[in-house]
């Protein structure tokens, strides 16, 4: 009698801390699904506005480039104008939900890379587009040296998508890490595109 009421009390007891271990794992799962979640939201967003202004440039690259009425070019300069706007001021915000994301409080490695990188590309290209335009509307028929655009509008779309895949592997690797799945990319492999796409320029390259 004494050997059966033991027994079952350890079997509650044993179930009891079965069932803690695994509500407390699915809770820590959960936790971890809704942090990738928000995570790799973090990392759309930003990447929605980059490609934005990245789209907006290349239509109206393209306008310059056959000649389009002036109005047209207008039209696409207002609307990149736009795009610029709503991606630089919305930047901060942004890279505060990064950080999050990279679970960091302080100013992260993602900011920094954008910043001298990125961010000097994305200028130099907004000054080429905007001296072509104002050069364009002021005499149409002068001829507009399209290849420095081109060049600065393809470097810009390679590091563009290098920063924005780099960021999203810095996340997926946490969320892979103890897991049989890997990324299709490594960490490190994201690193050497992007240094090898967009090097950082020297200090008289910068261009603001």
């Amino acid at each position: 009698m004494t050997i059966t009421i033991v027994s079952f009390v350890l079997t509650g007891v044993i179930g009891a801390c079965i069932s803690y271990v695994i509500q407390k794992r699915s809770a820590e799962n959960d936790r971890e699904a809704a942090h990738y979640q928000s995570s790799t939201t973090a990392i759309a967003s930003f990447s929605d506005s980059i490609y934005k202004r990245f789209t907006r440039a290349g239509l109206l690259k393209s306008a310059l480039k056959r000649c389009a009425d002036k109005s047209e070019v207008l039209e696409r300069k207002r609307l990149y104008d736009e795009a610029v706007v709503s991606q630089e001021s919305e930047l901060f915000g942004r890279e505060l939900l990064i950080r999050e994301a990279l679970e960091q409080s302080q100013y992260s490695k993602f900011e920094d890379l954008y910043a001298k990188r990125l961010r000097p590309r994305l200028h130099e290209l907004d000054g080429l587009l905007t001296s072509a335009t104002d050069q364009y509307v002021v005499h149409p028929a002068a001829l507009i040296d399209q290849q420095p655009i081109q060049d600065a509008y393809d470097k810009t779309r390679s590091c563009s998508y290098d920063l924005v895949n780099l960021i999203f592997l810095e996340v997926s690797s946490k969320q892979y890490r103890g897991k049989s799945g890997q990324p299709v990319q490594t960490h490190e492999e994201a690193v050497d595109d992007f240094d090898s796409d967009c090097p950082e320029r020297k200090s008289d390259e910068n261009v603001q």
